[in-house]
C-alpha cells in the first residue's frame, strides 16, 4: 500500500512539470535587429525585422518607438494570434558626416519573457574617397605673413588615390598640385595677401569616384594688422592739472620693426620720455611719462605711436577727468572740456 502511494505521487509531480510551456503568448524574432554595415553619408536606409507568435495565447505588440526621431518605425499589426506574424519597419537615413551610428527600436509585450524589448540598429557612415582636414581655419595671421597646411586625400578602403585635379575658388588661396605619399595624395595649400580684412573661399577636388566625384573644403582667414597695440584705450582716472602720468603699452611688434616716434593728437598733452623694451620675438613694452593738460574737465585724447617699417602709426585712445589743483580758482571758460 505504501509502495502505490509513493508511485502516485511522482506520476503527478512529474505531470504539473511536463505542462506546455507555449500555452501563453510567446515571441520569436528572426533577425534581432540591423547591422547596415558601412553605408554612404545622408544613405537612405531601410530595416524590416519579423516578429512571430509561437505560444498558445494571442501576443500583443505596444508602445513600439525608437531612441532617435530620425528612425521612425512602424508596425503592420499588433495583435498576433498563434502562429501569426508581423514586422517591423524603419525608414532612417545614416548620418551626413562620417561616423558610427547606434539607434535602438523599442517595443513591450505581453510575453512574460520578453517584456521589454531593445532591438539595435547600428551602422557606420563612411565616404569611399574622404579628406584632411575638412575645412581649413586661420583665426589671425598678420599682412605680409604666410599660413600653409596640407590637405591629405586617401580612400578608406586603403587602396591607393591618384588622378586627382584641384582648384581654388579664390586667388588669394593658392594650391599646388597633388603629389603621392604612400596611398595617399597631398596638397599644400597656403595663404597671404597685404590687405586687412577677412579671406573667404574653397578648394574643390575632383576624385574621379562615382559616390563622390568631388569633395568641397572650405578656407577661411582673418587678416589683421602686422602690428597691434593693447591696450588701446588707457583710461587715467582722476589727475590734476599739468600733472605727470607714467602708463604702459604693448605693441605687438616683428623683432625687424621698432616704434621710433610717440606723439599725441593734441599739443596739450606733453610727451616727455618714453623707452621700449623688447619683450619677445613678436612684442614690445612701451613705457611713456607725459604731462596732462593746465585745461580743467573731462579730456580725451590720442596717443601715436609710428614704427620703423608701419606707414600709419598705431593709435591709442587717453581720457583723464583733469582737476584744478587744491586752492587753486577756476573760471568757468577752464572747466570746458577739450575738443
Amino acid at each position: 500500500m505504501y509502495r502505490c502511494f509513493f508511485v502516485v505521487l511522482i506520476l503527478g509531480c512529474s505531470g504539473h512539470s511536463d505542462s506546455d510551456p507555449k500555452s501563453d503568448a510567446q515571441l520569436q524574432i528572426e533577425d534581432f535587429g540591423k547591422d547596415f554595415g558601412t553605408v554612404l553619408p545622408g544613405e537612405s536606409l531601410e530595416a524590416s525585422i519579423e516578429l512571430k507568435n509561437i505560444g498558445g495565447e494571442n501576443l500583443q505588440i505596444k508602445n513600439l518607438r525608437t531612441s532617435c526621431g530620425c528612425a521612425p518605425a512602424t508596425i503592420e499589426q499588433e495583435s498576433l494570434s498563434p502562429g501569426q506574424t508581423t514586422r517591423i519597419n524603419v525608414n532612417m537615413h545614416a548620418p551626413p558626416q562620417p561616423g558610427t551610428f547606434n539607434h535602438m527600436v523599442l517595443f513591450e509585450t505581453n510575453d512574460s519573457r520578453h517584456q521589454q524589448v531593445h532591438m539595435p540598429l547600428k551602422g557606420k557612415a563612411e565616404w569611399p574617397v574622404d579628406v584632411k582636414p575638412s575645412m581649413i581655419t586661420v583665426p589671425t595671421l598678420r599682412v605680409g605673413e604666410v599660413f600653409s597646411r596640407e590637405l591629405r586625400v586617401f580612400r578608406t578602403d586603403r587602396e591607393r588615390i591618384s588622378g586627382l585635379s584641384i582648384k581654388s575658388s579664390n586667388s588669394k588661396i593658392k594650391v599646388s598640385k597633388p603629389t603621392t605619399r604612400g596611398l595617399e595624395q597631398v596638397i599644400e595649400v597656403s595663404v597671404a595677401t597685404d590687405k586687412l580684412g577677412k579671406i573667404e573661399g574653397y578648394l574643390q577636388i575632383d576624385t574621379k569616384d562615382s559616390h563622390r566625384p568631388n569633395i568641397v573644403v572650405p578656407v577661411r582667414a582673418n587678416i589683421i594688422e602686422d602690428s597691434q597695440v593693447r591696450p588701446d584705450k588707457l583710461l587715467l582716472g582722476q589727475k590734476t592739472v599739468n600733472e605727470q602720468v607714467a602708463c604702459e603699452v604693448v605693441v605687438i611688434l616683428p623683432k625687424e620693426d621698432k616704434v621710433v616716434e610717440i606723439s599725441t593728437q593734441s599739443a596739450d598733452w606733453i610727451i616727455d620720455t618714453w623707452e621700449q623694451t623688447r619683450i619677445n620675438e613678436q612684442m614690445v613694452r612701451v613705457s611713456i611719462k607725459m604731462t596732462l593738460p593746465s585745461q580743467i574737465g573731462y579730456l580725451r585724447s590720442q596717443l601715436h605711436l609710428s614704427t620703423k617699417k608701419k606707414s600709419q602709426p598705431l593709435k591709442v585712445g587717453l581720457s583723464c577727468y583733469v582737476l584744478a589743483r587744491s586752492g587753486e580758482p577756476t573760471s568757468r571758460e577752464e572747466i570746458k572740456p577739450s575738443q
